[in-house]
């Protein structure tokens, strides 16, 4: 498995030009913002444990979002997977499922809107793309053929 992390470091100018001198040959990359630095790099390398040890020490604004690559055989061994959804499904407000052709009933076991849904969901899933996976809070939206697969592999979700 390969970690990358993508640390966000808000500062000021002086704060920044210093970081970036001392960390500049320690990481993959950093790249200077108008707000800050951006750093990319892998997690298991010294530099990225002493740019978060001095973030810490000094208590510089920062945020580390971390990424994961797996090989094959890493996910051909795999038990479990978390599917994290990120892309969240924008579209028109307007143009919700019942424009869509969704059939409601009133029932007032929804204290939100005071009806449940009677029929398939309809949606215009054009926007969607090629995205298998998209959630229009809290609900989570899959294509067919995300649904195919985990049919056919005896998928659960937990």
């Amino acid at each position: 498995m390969k970690r990358t992390a993508l640390v966000q470091i808000r500062v000021n100018n002086d704060i920044s030009k210093k970081i970036y001198g001392q960390f500049l040959d320690e990481v993959d990359k950093i790249t200077v913002l108008p707000t800050g630095l951006e750093v990319t790099t892998d997690v298991a390398t010294t530099g990225f444990i002493e740019l978060l040890r001095l973030l810490e020490t000094e208590h510089i604004n920062h945020s580390v979002i971390e990424s994961r690559e797996y090989t094959k055989q890493e996910l051909k061994e795999a038990a479990f997977f978390h599917v994290g959804v990120l892309y969240p499904w924008e579209h028109d407000v307007l143009k919700d499922a019942e424009y869509h052709g969704t059939k409601y009933i009133k029932n007032p076991r929804c204290e939100r809107c005071g009806k449940v849904q009677a029929s398939k969901l309809m949606l215009d899933v054009k926007k969607i793309g090629k995205r298998h996976f998209v959630h229009i809070r809290p609900e989570l939206i899959i294509t067919e053929y995300a649904k195919g697969v985990i049919e056919s592999n005896q998928l659960s979700w937990l």
